[in-house]
C-alpha cells in the first residue's frame, strides 16, 4: 500500500512532465540507450537537468542527461554538477582521498 499520497499535477505542469519524458527518451536513443554516469545499458531512463530549471534552463535536448535510476540519485545525494563531470568515473577520479 501507498504511504505517501499522490501528488496533485496542474494541466499545465502535467504537459511540462510529458514534454520532459519525451525529450529524455529521445536523448537516451540518441546516446545508444546507455547511462550518461556509468556508462551501462539503462532499460528505464530517467532526465536529469544538466543546468536546473530554476535557474532558467529549460527542457531542450542539450540541457539532459539521461541515467538509471540509482545513478540519478547518487548523483543528488551527492550534489554532482554534472556540466562538469561528465561521468562517474571521472568524478571519483577527481574526488579520491589519498
Amino acid at each position: 500500500m501507498r504511504k505517501t499520497p499522490l501528488r496533485k499535477v496542474s494541466s499545465k505542469q502535467a504537459i511540462l512532465d510529458k514534454e520532459w519524458r519525451e525529450t529524455t527518451l529521445l536523448k537516451w536513443a540518441e546516446q545508444g540507450r546507455k547511462c550518461s554516469w556509468c556508462s551501462r545499458h539503462i532499460t528505464y531512463p530517467v532526465g536529469h537537468h544538466i543546468k536546473r530549471r530554476s535557474r532558467g534552463r529549460n527542457d531542450s535536448l542539450e540541457n539532459c542527461y539521461v541515467c538509471h535510476y540509482v545513478c540519478h540519485s547518487e548523483i543528488h545525494d551527492n550534489n554532482v554538477d554534472v556540466s562538469f563531470y561528465k561521468t562517474r568515473q571521472e568524478w571519483l577520479d577527481r574526488n579520491k582521498t589519498t
